[in-house]
């Protein structure tokens, strides 16, 4: 708070926040005003000898500052000397800056080129969320049918190997994940066919690999990753390239379901009595392990490999709560995780907190809420 402030930009950059923020405060005084307290804390000023010279510093427009009638531009000053003249003068020990009107609006459109771009990244970030919703939503409530929790686990953990094997072979991290995606289902229906505990199966496959893609991850020589990008995931970061895949890989998948929705609900509710209806439970499971591997896949930029099962199960489990039917329950599930997207990424904008678990956080308020409402409704039936 002491000494001189050289750095110009800084300065002029800091100046014009404190007058917006003046600004939007609406009327003040001299006593309340935001920029002479601005004055006083940061730059040091004690006394009228150091106070910005601005005309006669009259307070106007709810900011401490002025503009000069003869020249129209605004002064900051700093120390004790006083400002004669149009050029920087330096009278005692202070520096004087001087904006004006053209500095004032370059300064402004770069303020307002910057909220744009946080407003791009926020739009993006928000777009990508619900487009992963819209196919986890309905995915999620056969993983919640099926009870196949620990399944969507171990998936996802596979993810991890996936990104090892991407960066090994410098192949896109989607084909990567895809790919490891649908081995790790493949085996573990393979396994389940054959009579394995499932439980047991799943925990060791679902660690496992999350194990061994880290150890690979470690080996790649000149390849730096960052980890906790891909463990809990990077909505903000998400591209335009990224969102176009995310959506493209989300309408495949709510295709996929549409396509077989009497298929795989009959084998959910029993392989016998869609065998005997003509449906193929092994294909109808084949149909769903492809679109959990996509989903996977679209899931581990926006909330990571650790959380991808929690985006599966969270709003699927809050949604049962709530409807009636199989389909109410799926277009419920897709509502309420655009819903905990949403949120989430508030949540993270206000707050300062990691967006991908801090939408997973959001899911659980949602869920715990959903439960309350599903049990009120329940006791007054």
């Amino acid at each position: 708070k002491a000494g001189y402030l050289n750095d110009q930009d800084h300065v002029i950059d800091t100046f014009i926040e404190r007058f917006h923020e003046a600004l939007e405060g609406g009327a003040a005084n001299a006593m309340n005003c935001q920029l002479c307290k601005y004055r006083e804390q940061v730059l040091g000023f004690e006394d009228e000898k150091g106070m910005a010279q601005v005309g006669h510093h009259h307070h106007v427009m709810g900011a401490g500052v002025e503009e000069n009638p003869e020249d129209h531009g605004v002064y900051l000053g700093r120390g004790h000397g006083q400002r004669h003249d149009h050029d920087h003068h330096h009278h005692g020990h202070g520096t004087i800056i001087r904006m004006t009107t053209v500095t004032t609006m370059r300064i402004a459109q770069k303020k307002l080129a910057k909220a744009q771009t946080m407003d791009d990244f926020l739009v993006r970030a928000g777009l990508a969320g619900v487009g992963l919703a819209l196919a986890a939503g309905p995915l999620g409530s056969f993983v919640v049918w099926r009870r196949m929790a620990y399944f969507g686990d171990a998936t996802a953990h596979a993810a991890i190997l996936g990104v090892a094997l991407a960066l090994a072979l410098d192949l896109p991290i989607g084909f990567g994940t895809l790919f490891i995606g649908i081995l790790m289902a493949a085996t573990v229906s393979t396994l389940a066919a054959r009579g394995w505990a499932m439980d047991t199966t799943l925990g060791v496959l679902a660690h496992s690999a999350l194990a061994f893609g880290l150890v690979a991850v470690s080996f790649l020589n000149g390849v730096r990753v960052d980890l906790q990008a891909y463990l809990f995931g990077d909505i903000l970061a998400v591209s335009r390239a990224d969102l176009a895949m995310i959506w493209l890989g989300a309408l495949v998948v709510i295709g996929l379901l549409i396509w077989r929705w009497s298929g795989l609900l009959m084998s959910t509710v029993s392989p016998d009595l869609a065998q005997a209806s003509g449906f193929r439970p092994d294909f109808e499971r084949l149909i769903l392990t492809l679109a959990l591997a996509l989903t996977v896949a679209l899931a581990l930029k926006i909330v990571g490999a650790l959380l991808i099962a929690a985006m599966l199960i969270t709003p699927a489990a809050a949604a049962r709560n709530l409807a009636r039917s199989p389909e109410a329950m799926a277009l419920w599930a897709a509502a309420l995780g655009a819903c905990s997207t949403l949120f989430g990424l508030w949540l993270s904008l206000h707050f300062d907190t990691p967006a991908g678990p801090s939408i997973v956080a959001a899911a659980a308020v949602i869920f715990a809420l959903c439960t309350l409402i599903g049990k009120s409704s329940l006791a007054r039936a």
